[in-house]
């Protein structure tokens, strides 16, 4: 994370990127439940993806603005889900995510 100060005026804009990294492999699950590999939709194959996520902001003493961004490019990639206490089933991980929030300290 990078901090910048500007003088006397307390504002702080700060900014933070992370990637994360999964190489492809080849699985059975597949999002697709009761798909066969017969169908034409059916990948075994899960893609390599790499996921970048980030967030800006500026802080001025007790109130702060941000940016926020989850998968930035748009990865298709699959994720667990658990439906129940013992039990999971892959699905499609969600799309891009972009959000702004406004905070305050009193």
């Amino acid at each position: 994370m990078r901090n910048l100060r500007h003088g006397a005026t307390g504002i702080r804009i700060f900014g933070n990127v992370n990637a994360n990294y999964a190489r492809g492999s080849l699985s059975t699950d597949t999002p697709w439940y009761g798909a066969s590999p017969e169908d034409d939709f059916y990948n075994a194959e899960n893609d390599m993806y790499t996921l970048i996520n980030f967030q800006i902001g500026c802080e001025w003493r007790h109130l702060g603005l941000h940016l926020i961004s989850g998968n930035i490019f748009d990865e298709e990639h699959i994720v667990k889900a658990y439906v129940g206490e013992q039990s999971s089933r892959p699905v499609l991980a969600l799309p891009r995510q972009v959000s702004c929030s406004f905070r305050g300290h009193f």
